[in-house]
Order: structure tokens, then sequence, then C-alpha cells
């Protein structure tokens, strides 16, 4: 059953309560790459992110030492960040639109990519486009439920997106568990308070 964006975030935010500063460091020390380890560590780095995501939703503590795990399977992990990547640049030298469809059908592969070790790139992306198919619009609508942040994030030259950026992927894990197969029925008896949020 599909969750409204409201009740996704509110989940969101509460698995994120007391978790709010080391995701906000992993997030910091992830976007310290540049240049040619940019594109060696990215991926990894944001594999870990999304297992930061994970383990917040699921309750679970949080450490520093997670960003290690995102190196498990390191060539597939830099695989899938490039090749997305690429053909991501590449639908959006057409037009700005194709290239957001693009990124949008890769949103969910490095959950798959974690619920799935085993997976070459290929399938990794091969399965996002998949599960993506018909749900993209509502994945845009996630991204632009945060829209105030991303505005407020400019007048704090970017620091409160250390913190958004993981209130975001926990957004997007609930979202994945919501429309994968095999999450539906692992998750289907977890609850989580409903919290308002502002």
């Amino acid at each position: 059953m599909e969750e409204s964006i409201k009740s996704l975030k509110s989940q969101a935010k509460e698995a994120l309560r007391g978790k709010w500063t080391t995701l906000a460091l992993i997030e910091f020390l992830s976007s310290l790459c540049v240049g040619f380890v940019w594109l060696l560590l990215t991926g990894p780095l944001n594999k870990a992110r999304f297992l930061a995501a994970n383990k917040a939703i699921d309750r679970e503590d949080v450490s520093l030492l997670i960003i290690l795990d995102g190196f498990k399977n390191f060539i597939d992990v830099v695989m899938v960040y490039v090749v997305n990547l690429l053909i991501t640049v590449l639908w959006g030298l057409l037009f700005i639109i194709p290239g957001i469809i693009k990124a949008l059908s890769f949103s969910m592969s490095y959950f798959i990519m974690i619920d799935n070790p085993t997976l070459d790139y290929n399938k990794v992306r091969e399965q996002s486009v998949e599960l993506t198919r018909g749900y993209k619009g509502k994945i845009f609508r996630i991204y632009m439920s945060f829209i105030g942040w991303y505005i407020l994030s400019i007048f704090t030259f970017g620091i409160v997106m250390l913190f958004v950026k993981p209130y975001i992927r926990a957004t997007l894990a609930l979202y994945y568990r919501s429309i994968a197969p095999e999450q539906n029925n692992q998750n289907a008896d977890m609850e989580f308070a409903d919290v308002e949020i502002n």
C-alpha cells in the first residue's frame, strides 16, 4: 500500500531522532570528495549514506564506521555511480527534463544494491529503472517537498543540507520499502509513530 509523502516524511523524521549529528557527520565527510578521487569514492560514500538511512529507519544505531561498509563490492558500487551519472548527464544534454527523468529512474539503485549485494551494477541499474516505472512522479514530489529546506540552505551556505540530506534519504528509504516487492512482505508489520511535521 502506497503511503502519502507526509506520512513518509513523518516516519523518516521520527526514525532520525537521536541520529542527526552522526548522519550529518557522514554527510559532511562524504561531501569532501573531489576530482578523480571523487569518482572513486562518491559511489561507496553514497552507498554508506543509504545504508545509514536504512539503519535509521530500522531504529538501529548508526556509527561513522558505516562508511567502511559502503566500500564492500567496491567495483560494482563505483560502476553504479559512474554509469548512472554518465547516462544521466548524457540524457541531460538533450534537455534538462530527460536528465531528471533518468536520475529518478536510477534513484533506487543503492537501496537495491544493499538488499541484493551479489547483483552486478548493470542489474542494479536495470532493477531500479523497472522498480521506479510508474513511481517517478511520486519520487520527484518527495524531493520537491523539501524545497523550503533547499532554499534555506542558500542562506546557511549549505550547512543545513548536512541535516536535510539524511532526512531526504530516510524518506526515500521508506518509500522504497513501500514499492519494492520483496520489501513489502518483510516490512508489512513494521509500525512507525505518526509525528506531525512542520
